[in-house]
């Protein structure tokens, strides 16, 4: 859909056709913002203070919030286990066979970007480019993550929820306050 702001021409995407970096934005919104015009300017690149002040008539922000849809909700504790191929450039891999939730460069990676967000979206995308990077060396660990922000949150996400999912079930004592945190997310999500 295409929104005229302030002169300029913008291509709204659906809520389906967001990036995993727009839809972690979109989590970050506030209750004192309107959410529709938050997502306008996640998606255009416009401040939301420049959509607040635009233009733009009430019927057309009616017509965008029709238009976008919802954002897709994970559940990190009853994700689908029949998620078991996973698009690897090319390759079809079993995440079965070949990601290993437990090793000790995993757990290193993981819990020191946990140690930095409680976002879990934000966790599960992280520790999907751990497991992407066989080398878990922190720059390409960090390039992949960088790579995986820019593809389709639903795509990537439905993944990443998978492993998160299994990391969390394997927990230990330490790693309760990740459940607690992943449990507090969902929460928030549903409560919109």
């Amino acid at each position: 859909m295409k929104l005229k702001i302030n002169k300029t021409s913008i291509e709204i995407p659906t809520a389906d056709n967001l990036t995993c970096r727009q839809y972690l934005e979109c989590l970050k919104a506030t209750e004192n913002e309107f959410f529709i015009l938050k997502y306008i300017s996640i998606v255009s690149g416009l401040s939301y203070s420049e959509i607040a002040n635009s233009n733009i008539n009430f019927t057309t922000i009616q017509r965008v919030n029709s238009y976008i849809g919802q954002l897709k909700t994970f559940d990190y504790m009853l994700i689908n286990q029949s998620s078991q191929i996973l698009i690897k450039g090319n390759l079809f891999v079993s995440t079965r066979k070949d990601f290993d939730v437990e090793r000790v460069g995993v757990r290193f990676l993981f819990e020191a970007k946990a140690a930095e967000t409680e976002n879990s979206a934000e966790l599960a995308i992280y520790l999907l480019a751990i497991l992407l990077t066989p080398s878990f060396d922190y720059d390409e660990v960090e390039e992949q993550y960088s790579k995986l922000l820019e593809e389709n949150y639903i795509k990537i996400l439905s993944f990443s929820a998978f492993f998160l999912s299994n990391y969390l079930k394997t927990s230990k004592e330490g790693r309760k306050s990740l459940i607690m945190r992943a449990l507090a997310w969902i929460k928030n999500i549903v409560q919109r």
